[in-house]
């Protein structure tokens, strides 16, 4: 009788959420009307994709034990709402692209590990001082098509950064935000 190979217990492989598709710690879940975030992402993703979904908020645990995460795609969604400790465990997130949603302001402790933020056709009106505050990574900032006005932007909001690349047109700003 010949040997038949024994494999690890079921529950050491990592589970892929109902309907995306994971592979080489990419978490593909773009396109499948989505209204929340999937459970069971695998600790170890580095790209979550949840763009073109109905995502309309991003609670406070559903990214919980993403420590590996460096990249997050959440645009075009309904997106209007982010709990302030979303983002408590993405410490290497250096991409997060929250283009085409419902945001009306930016959302609050994103990481400091940020290089680059694009939140392009929102309806951001407002750019509190402390939104980006500690993040000398960003260097990609993408606030286009959003409903901005120079009372919007809070003396200091872009204090301390060096950002390379910033795009805010389409705005409704008649001059250059203060102390930029």
């Amino acid at each position: 009788m010949p040997l038949r190979p024994t494999l690890p217990p079921f529950n050491m492989y990592p589970v892929c959420p109902f309907g995306c598709q994971c592979y080489l710690k990419v978490v593909q879940c773009s396109d499948l009307g989505l209204s929340s975030v999937p459970a069971k992402i695998p600790p170890d993703t580095k790209l979550l994709d949840l763009q073109n979904n109905k995502i309309k908020e991003i609670k406070e645990k559903d990214l919980q034990g993403l420590t590996a995460l460096s990249a997050l795609f959440l645009n075009n969604n309904k997106l209007y709402k982010v709990h302030p400790k979303a983002f408590q465990s993405t410490t290497k997130l250096r991409r997060l692209y929250l283009s085409h949603n419902q945001l009306t302001e930016i959302p609050s402790k994103l990481p400091k590990s940020l290089s680059e933020l694009r939140i392009h056709d929102n309806k951001v009106k407002k750019v509190q001082k402390d939104s980006f505050k500690g993040m000398a990574s960003l260097h990609v900032l993408e606030m286009s098509a959003n409903p901005l006005e120079n009372e919007g932007i809070e003396a200091g909001a872009f204090e301390g950064l060096t950002v390379f690349h910033v795009r805010i047109a389409e705005a409704k700003l008649t001059s250059i935000p203060k102390g930029w």
